[in-house]
């Protein structure tokens, strides 16, 4: 199968490996869409601190499931499925209390034996794959993983739908989150960044006002007055 390749920093190919094998617990995912995240760019630049060169890139996936270890029950040979890209070993104070986010035993997709998800095909426990309806397209399931980021951080600060929200930077997670924020029925937005493109992409999501902060040492004025005015 084709996979992408950081062989070395600021170093990427795409090469030919072998098709990945799977254990009685895992699912194959043939790989329809897969995502470009800040930690990609990290180590293509050499520079993250545990997914190191050589080593297939990619955690976000949407694919459809093409194979079954014989201990799969609940995923089948069909289904349309994301995948959440961690996994715990059980070793820490952060898996013991569920959070495996916060376990430094935790792995992931790009680290050891565990090939990225920017190949033909992604090996995934059966215990981490998420189903996507039919109404999700591949495009849209792969964009799962990090909405969740910003669905945590909605449910983390228990915004209201009358609360006032500014999200400080409209990348990919800050617009996410501003969708998480506007899903729970916040409708008094303010959104910054330093790109005025990506300050037109939060307008078009639901962002009542917006800001460019570059070189503006008043940014922040600006922002309370813009939700004063909201």
């Amino acid at each position: 199968m084709k996979a992408v390749f950081v062989e070395e920093a600021e170093k990427i190919v795409l090469k030919e490996v072998e098709k990945p094998g799977i254990k009685e617990d895992e699912v194959l995912i043939k790989v329809f869409t897969a995502g470009i995240c800040g930690s990609d760019i990290h180590t293509y630049k050499g520079l993250h601190p545990f997914r190191k060169p050589p080593v297939v890139i990619g955690h976000e996936v949407a694919g459809e499931v093409v194979d079954i270890g014989k201990h799969v029950s609940n995923v089948k040979v069909g289904d349309r499925v994301t995948v959440e890209p961690q996994l715990g070993t059980g070793e820490s104070e952060g898996e013991m209390t569920g959070n495996v986010n916060y376990s430094d035993k935790r792995t992931a997709p790009g680290m050891g034996e565990w090939l990225g998800t920017m190949a033909d095909y992604f090996v995934s426990p059966e215990s981490l794959v998420v189903a996507l309806p039919d109404s999700v397209s591949y495009e849209r399931g792969v964009l799962v993983e990090p909405l969740a980021v910003g669905v945590h951080a909605a449910y983390k600060a228990a915004v209201k739908p009358d609360d006032k929200v500014a999200v400080l930077g409209s990348g990919p997670i800050g617009l996410l989150t501003l969708t998480a924020v506007r899903a729970k029925g916040v409708e008094q937005t303010v959104v910054t960044d330093v790109l005025d493109y990506s300050l037109d992409v939060a307008r078009e999501l639901g962002a009542s006002a917006t800001i460019n902060i570059k070189g503006d040492s008043e940014w922040i004025e600006k922002a309370k007055t813009a939700a004063g005015d909201l």
